[in-house]
């Protein structure tokens, strides 16, 4: 009973206060130390706990006066860890130091690991000396654990049978071929516990065969490896020729120029087994020799090395989640359980991951289907370096937009009706010139007068004095105008609400496509433990092609939204007037703290209460009410109609007034009668000159009732106008009042949302972990996944609406506020601050 309170004890130690515990057994003279020795030693056992301070207090006594259970010394409690390495590699320290981190993390304030310096030791990529050290290590009385960081190293120890101390082997890569005893997944063999991570599977070629097909396939091994473990050669050539491809093997020593010396001219493609005892710089000149020689190659190293230049992998970095097993191995072993009964399956995972640099360098061009799935490194470098934000973006479609440009030169356009309109009251002046040729007889009988042929120039100017009607068109063109100009702002503010949603489409697609293919990860990583279980008997092929279903599901899903990613991206692009394929970055780090009601927490504040939302409602409608081009536009169209009123009542009394002056000249005449006749003296005679100036008055008297019938119209119009004008206020009221009930939903939408997200993430986990143990069913797994899937896109869409909806809001408003200078920006709040003074708000209410 004592073991299993004490053991209970050490697993949920953080309910007790250790403040108290620790000050107790100082009083008792009794070493703290030694106590958690004692509870971690009988940590195996899990009972229920026993919350009862006071029994644990009578047990702490009874082991203090018991000497006989007291005899863990607190050097008992530390363990030295010996490190076998193949060879010297770049990749030593940063694997060990993962290895040192996990075990901190799992065995901190339990156990005291140390991994002393003269205990870590690499075999020169020499099987012998491997063997040596490895003898050496297990005959030291000083190392009581050892971990093989290597194949070659792992290789040997699997194969000695029993062993004298603990010893994790992790880079066994297949124990049938290397001669290795499994018993029903675990070593058998006592202190033996090895992690099986094959180098080559079907599923390796076959990802690369997705890239390209090709039958002849060049395999670059370390030599080291296939003199130590030759069995890997003869394994993987079997999994290449099952699938239809040759192979030949390439053996690298020391240097990466002797694989390059006679290289077959009908190899088609290069598979990188880890060439770990390579130095960088001849790792580089292998990537570079084989985009030169335009071949795709693909590592099973990991994406590094994708990163590093080669084109593809279908597995992640698995030195994390290696170190990850091997710390969770070493504290099961030292909670008690037997190295030879823990699993040695591991499953690394398979990500497809490909270099896209190095695929345009080497004119690869992989499928929709791969792209679809895989991870894509280098991607960006196809974008044009163009980064758009949502102020970038508004502004730019106001400036760009084809529609707003063509209502702007609509609007230069119109402007001339002004012009025109004024015209009428500037003074007219006109030249012109006549030439008229009479018969000859009348020519002869005129006296001169009228000459057979004359040409006569006239000048004739016009001031148009008084005219209700001009006045009238002119004060009208101006308020036309204005109201034009209204409308141009109303094109501009739907224009940036366009361009704001296509913006937020784009990042929303995105954002739903990385879930998507987050979610084909899953399925992937869920396909393996499936097949893992399959291997050793625990499901049936039956769930694995339930999963293989899944996969052709989601990847499907994932095409999908890749699709909506692009009709997004032609949108945003169209409002931009850009070219419809042209790529950029979208920046969201700025899209909620650029927008002023969130970023100075308005909504948080005023949206708290039904009594403070209500206030806000009504402030926003004033502001709306007040922006609001749609009501200015019609002021602009009612001032032009209550003018065209007053013009049609005046045109009852209201005269026109001109004054008109012209002046002639006949320039030229000839023929018959162009002779000036003289008559008596004295008579007087006419030149060739004539002017005259006339002051015209002009009303109309009757029209046939069209006075009446224009005034009738106008007043009619205006009614109408009015009526328009208000039916728009009420619009204007409702779509800011409904809009701000939207924001006020999906503002709280947010983080009900992540919660839930959360939460089916975490159920995700648990479930995903009791299905790898067997205790639940795949359909389990599969709800929990869905609903992980739904929820995180719910989450994410969550955010996309409140956005959307609260630009919605700042249109309705008519004015958006991440465009306001730091001044407006002040202005804005203050007016908001008093306007709640005013209705006698206070935080309090």
């Amino acid at each position: 009973t004592f073991p299993a309170i004490f053991s209970s004890y050490n697993a949920q130690r953080n309910r007790y206060p250790k403040t108290y515990i620790t000050l107790i057994l100082k009083l008792l003279k009794f070493d703290f130390e030694k106590i958690t020795t004692i509870i971690t030693t009988y940590n195996k056992w899990r009972f229920k706990m026993i919350n009862n301070f006071s029994k644990l207090l009578v047990i702490v006594l009874f082991f203090i006066n018991a000497n006989n259970q007291v005899a863990i010394a607190k050097e008992d409690k530390e363990f030295n860890i010996g490190v076998v390495f193949d060879g010297p590699s770049q990749l030593n320290n940063v694997v060990l130091n993962m290895v040192k981190h996990e075990i901190d993390e799992l065995t901190e304030a339990e156990f005291y690991i140390s991994f002393p310096d003269n205990k870590i030791v690499d075999g020169g990529w020499n099987a012998d000396k491997i063997k040596s050290l490895i003898d050496n290590l297990l005959s030291d009385s000083e190392v009581d654990f050892i971990i093989t960081l290597g194949a070659i190293a792992s290789d040997n120890i699997a194969k000695r049978g029993d062993l004298p101390k603990p010893v994790i082997a992790p880079f066994i890569v297949d124990p049938k071929i290397q001669g290795i005893p499994v018993k029903k997944g675990k070593s058998g063999l006592k202190n033996l516990n090895y992690i099986v991570v094959p180098f080559t599977t079907p599923n390796t070629l076959k990802d690369f065969l997705g890239l390209g097909e090709f039958k002849n396939l060049a395999i670059l091994y370390n030599k080291n490896y296939l003199d130590a473990i030759p069995a890997l050669e003869q394994r993987t050539k079997k999994i290449a020729e099952k699938i239809g491809i040759n192979t030949f093997s390439f053996k690298i020593e020391k240097s990466i120029d002797e694989v390059f010396k006679d290289f077959p001219a009908e190899i088609e493609a290069v598979y990188v087994s880890p060439l770990l005892h390579l130095p960088e710089t001849d790792f580089t000149k292998l990537v570079d020799e084989l985009k030169k020689r335009k071949l795709p190659s693909f590592s099973i190293m990991g994406t590094e090395d994708v990163k590093r230049g080669i084109l593809a992998t279908n597995r992640p970095n698995i030195f994390p989640r290696i170190a990850r097993r091997i710390a969770l191995n070493i504290q099961r072993i030292l909670l008690g359980e037997k190295p030879h009964k823990i699993d040695v399956y591991f499953a690394p995972g398979e990500q497809l991951a490909i270099n896209m640099k190095t695929a345009r360098e080497i004119n690869v061009y992989p499928k929709w289907s791969v792209l679809t799935e895989a991870d894509l490194i280098g991607e960006e470098e196809t974008e044009t370096g163009r980064a758009l934000d949502l102020n970038a973006v508004v502004n730019e479609a106001v400036k760009e937009n084809l529609d707003v440009l063509a209502q702007k030169r609509n609007l230069s356009a119109t402007a001339e009706n002004i012009a025109i309109a004024r015209s009428n009251l500037l003074p007219q002046l006109g030249l012109s010139a006549i030439g008229i040729m009479i018969d000859k007889d009348r020519a002869k009988a005129s006296f001169g007068s009228q000459p057979e042929r004359t040409v006569t120039g006239s000048i004739t100017a016009t001031q148009l004095i008084y005219s209700e009607a001009a006045w009238a068109n002119l004060s009208i063109q101006n308020s036309l105008q204005e109201s034009r100009e209204f409308e141009l702002k109303m094109l501009k503010l739907d224009i940036s609400l366009s361009a704001a949603k296509a913006f937020l489409n784009v990042l929303r697609a995105k954002t739903f496509e990385k879930i998507q293919k987050q979610n084909l990860k899953r399925t992937k990583s869920n396909l393996e433990v499936a097949r893992v279980r399959e291997s050793v008997g625990s499901a049936g092929p039956a769930e694995v092609y339930r999963w293989e279903s899944e996969l052709a599901t989601n990847r499907n899903s994932v095409i999908q939204a890749i699709a909506q990613s692009n009709l997004a991206r032609i949108e945003l692009n169209r409002l931009l007037h850009r070219n419809l394929e042209e790529q950029f970055i979208c920046i969201e780090e700025n899209v909620y703290s650029e927008n002023l009601m969130n970023s100075t927490n308005t909504l948080p504040k005023y949206l708290g209460n039904p009594y403070a939302f209500g206030i806000f409602k009504d402030f926003m409608v004033k502001e709306g009410l007040k922006n609001s081009p749609e009501l200015a536009s019609l002021n602009a169209a009612i001032q032009a109609q209550e003018r065209a009123l007053i013009s049609a009542t005046k045109k009852y009394w209201m005269p026109t007034l001109a004054l008109q002056a012209e002046y002639s000249n006949i320039l030229s005449k000839d023929g018959a009668g162009s002779e000036t006749v003289s008559f008596s003296p004295g008579f007087p005679e006419t030149d060739d000159t004539n002017w005259n100036m006339a002051l015209n008055l002009s009303f109309p008297l009757f029209d046939g009732t069209s006075k009446y019938a224009e005034r009738r119209k106008a007043s009619k119009e205006l009614e109408q106008l009015s009526l328009q004008y208000d039916a728009i206020s009420e619009k204007i009221e409702q779509r800011i009042r409904s809009s701000l009930y939207k924001v006020g939903a999906s503002f709280a939408a947010i983080r009900e949302l992540k919660l839930s997200a959360e939460a089916a993430a975490k159920s995700l986990k648990v479930v995903k972990d009791a299905y790898a143990r067997g205790a639940v069913s795949i359909l389990d797994l599969l709800d929990a996944q869905n609903v992980a899937l739904v929820s995180e896109e719910l989450a994410s869409n969550a955010v996309f609406d409140f956005t959307i909806d609260l630009m919605t809001v700042e249109r309705a408003v008519g004015k958006y506020y991440l465009q306001l200078s730091e001044e407006e920006a002040q202005n804005y709040l203050q007016r908001l601050e008093a306007f709640y003074i005013e209705k006698g708000f206070s935080e309090n209410n």
